[in-house]
């Protein structure tokens, strides 16, 4: 299967390693004029590097990969579209509902966007726990904490529009949320933005999402009822836990401790995300199959792309 890429960013090489395990070849790839990045790609994979999207020839190629930056994924993508060629775009694709709105019947479109998280082993054996345990609540944690920008208004969408839509992603595949609700959002003295809270009301529980900026803590989503808890700390290893331990006070520490019993034979990281980059290989895989006219089982589409995103809208404006 020949692939064009746009763009030649750090994410790339992660892309393309996945996807020439599952039968793609890189015709060519296109990037900004003289781009040192796009020429060493080309080089490495014998292919054409180009100084924009707009030299690569349509009927060339059988698949569209793009990966340029997040505030120019718009115009590659728009141009593809009108193609008809399969395409992998990068979070989050489009950066408002509008955008999404003014293509139409968005499930029409052959396109997959890179939420790469669905595809962890440790998500899809969340999702069928979830189903077989019947979880009733449920906590997710968003420490956006990487942000060095300003926390204003602008600052704090660029950050969620960019970033924190793939945590968006997640919830809304896992928990399949019938509504949404912003409970509390706080700034500091200088009108800067240091949380949100959220109330979700799922198909089958509820719960919250706490999301602060410049906290050092980890991402962690929790289920909980029925006896068990499933924690996902980090996003990419799922822990399960039956019932409780309770260690009373003795003469060294004189305090009664509760510590969750973990389960020793739960979940195991498969091997293909500690070969690729988690969700990569997958995700690859599911677009091979859509390049042979069979539709994606578990990756993002343009509509739940635009799902993502309208959950930034509710975060800016939570009375609309």
């Amino acid at each position: 299967m020949r692939l064009a890429v746009v763009g030649s960013g750090a994410v790339v090489p992660f892309h393309l390693e996945a996807l020439a395990q599952v039968g793609f070849t890189l015709s060519c790839i296109a990037s900004r004029p003289k781009s040192e990045s796009t020429k060493k790609i080309a080089q490495l994979y014998s292919a054409k590097a180009l100084d924009t999207f707009h030299q690569i020839e349509p009927t060339s190629v059988d698949a569209v990969l793009i990966a340029s930056a997040s505030h120019a994924l718009h115009e590659p993508l728009n141009y593809f579209l009108g193609t008809g060629i399969p395409i992998l775009v990068e979070k989050p694709a489009f950066r408002s509902v509008a955008e999404y709105l003014a293509l139409g019947d968005l499930k029409s479109y052959p396109v997959m966007v890179g939420y790469n998280r669905r595809h962890y082993s440790s998500v899809q054996q969340l999702k069928t726990n979830l189903f077989e345990k019947k979880f009733n609540s449920f906590h997710l944690r968003i420490p956006e904490n990487s942000w060095n920008g300003p926390l204003d208004t602008q600052g704090r969408r660029e950050y969620l529009v960019n970033n924190t839509v793939h945590m968006f992603d997640l919830l809304r595949y896992l928990v399949e949320p019938e509504k949404i609700v912003v409970l509390d959002s706080k700034d500091d003295e200088h009108s800067r933005h240091t949380s949100v809270n959220l109330f979700i009301q799922g198909s089958q529980m509820c719960g919250t999402a706490e999301i602060t900026f410049n906290t050092p803590n980890t991402y962690r989503f929790e289920f909980s009822g029925n006896g068990y808890l499933e924690v996902l700390e980090p996003i990419e290893v799922l822990s399960t836990y039956d019932g409780i331990e309770i260690v009373e006070p003795n003469r060294d520490v004189p305090i009664r401790r509760y510590s969750p019993k973990i389960d020793k034979n739960g979940f195991k990281l498969q091997k293909v995300d500690q070969s690729f980059k988690p969700g990569f290989f997958k995700q690859a895989e599911e677009f091979a199959n859509l390049v042979q006219g069979i539709a994606p089982r578990v990756s993002a589409n343009l509509s739940d792309a635009m799902k993502a995103v309208e959950v930034v809208d509710l975060i800016e404006n939570p009375n609309r």
